[in-house]
């Protein structure tokens, strides 16, 4: 049975130098594609998630891991619904997907999608930083030069908040 996406991360956390970390990292990446693609999505300043920041109102059971209805391993193929703007959905609709996404998923992998969603990975696990990242997967992330001029760009952020289903 494969690692839950947020088992890997706490592994990888408590790994004691970069070296040991990267190396985990690249061998969870090959037995797990979606381990990378959330580190892409939470470091890379050019993906961004068409979702209000913060965490949805939402309710989990705690189900062991392994037995919950869904895995991120399994949402994954349905993630353009939160990334590709030019999905005919409307706002709420795209929304309750993916509160409805959350309440399948082990609680552990529901805080963390959320976390990358809000580009706030380091918060939970402060050893897996964007520096890991460039040295793990070189052609994952843009060139910071551009990382900065994107920044710069973007202007305010948004200010939305979930709607309450």
């Amino acid at each position: 049975m494969r690692n839950l996406v947020s088992e890997v991360y706490n592994m990888v956390e408590k790994q004691s130098n970069d070296l040991d970390r990267l190396n985990l990292l690249r061998n969870e990446a090959h037995i797990n594609m979606v381990v990378g693609h959330l580190l892409n999505y939470n470091f890379n300043p050019n993906i961004e998630f068409l979702l209000p920041p913060g965490v949805p109102p939402f309710k989990n059971e705690e189900k062991p891991a392994g037995l919950e209805d869904t895995t991120l391993e399994k949402e994954f193929r349905r993630f353009y619904i939160w990334l590709d703007p030019n999905q005919n959905l409307s706002r709420s609709r795209r929304e309750k997907l993916f509160i409805e996404m959350l309440m399948g998923l082990n609680i552990e992998e529901a805080y963390l999608i959320c976390l990358v969603k809000d580009k706030k990975l380091q918060e939970k696990f402060p050893s897996i930083t964007e520096k890991l990242v460039r040295e793990t997967f070189q052609d994952l992330l843009p060139p910071a030069i551009i990382k900065d001029e994107i920044k710069k760009s973007r202007g305010k952020p948004r200010k939305e908040m979930w709607w309450n289903f």
